[in-house]
């Protein structure tokens, strides 16, 4: 009876250990490193470089119509436009001024714009002058740009005091308008020259005797 219990007993440990032994031998997933971490992690795609050149379109008609950009020049680097008077006088006489008797003086009006109201020519001449001929004052009609022309003949019985003026205004609703001027002698021409000489150097007063 007893050596029948332990052969059973011995037949149930073999059975046991053929079991454990059928369930190590079979195969299981095995990772190498290069599979491992390819299972862990992978790497994020690179990012997209900021730098990357735009396309370049293959349509050459496209490309030459692109627009391009002008650079225009502000107001203050244009060149300044040169602005003129609409009515200029200019007045010619003898050089030197006649301390005696009868001289011509020629008178030229240029204008630049037309004038749609009368334009007041006035010669007026200081003591000592006469005008001889010629109009002292009239209203001359410059509807059209041009030159118009006047002569005057002045008579003098001695030097001139002051220059002999002519002038030219408009007058629009009452108010005072365009004004021109013009002098005989011109003072800016007639500056007489600096008479102030220098002065010799003072010498020194002699020095005490000691």
């Amino acid at each position: 009876m007893r050596i029948h219990l332990w052969l059973f007993a011995a037949a149930g440990l073999l059975s046991a250990a053929a079991l454990l032994a059928c369930k190590s031998t079979e195969p299981g997933p095995t990772l190498t490193p290069s599979s491992a971490a390819s299972v862990t992690s992978s790497p994020p795609p690179p990012p997209a470089s900021a730098s990357a050149e735009a396309p370049i379109p293959s349509d050459p008609a496209s490309a030459a119509s692109a627009p391009v950009a002008v650079a225009s020049a502000s107001p203050q680097d244009a060149p300044a436009e040169r602005i003129s008077a609409p009515l200029v006088l200019r007045l010619q006489g003898p050089d030197p001024v006649p301390s005696s008797g009868e001289f011509k003086l020629h008178l030229d009006i240029l204008t630049r714009d037309p004038f749609q109201v009368p334009v007041v020519l006035k010669v007026s001449v200081p003591k000592g002058a006469k005008l001889a001929s010629g109009k002292a004052e009239e209203s001359l009609s410059l509807p059209t740009p041009g030159t118009m022309s006047r002569d005057y003949t002045v008579r003098v019985t001695e030097s001139l005091g002051a220059p002999i003026v002519v002038t030219a205004d408009t007058t629009i609703d009452g108010r005072p308008g365009l004004h021109a001027e013009r002098k005989y002698p011109d003072p800016a021409r007639n500056v007489p020259p600096s008479t102030t000489a220098p002065k010799p150097p003072v010498p020194r007063p002699p020095a005490p005797p000691k």
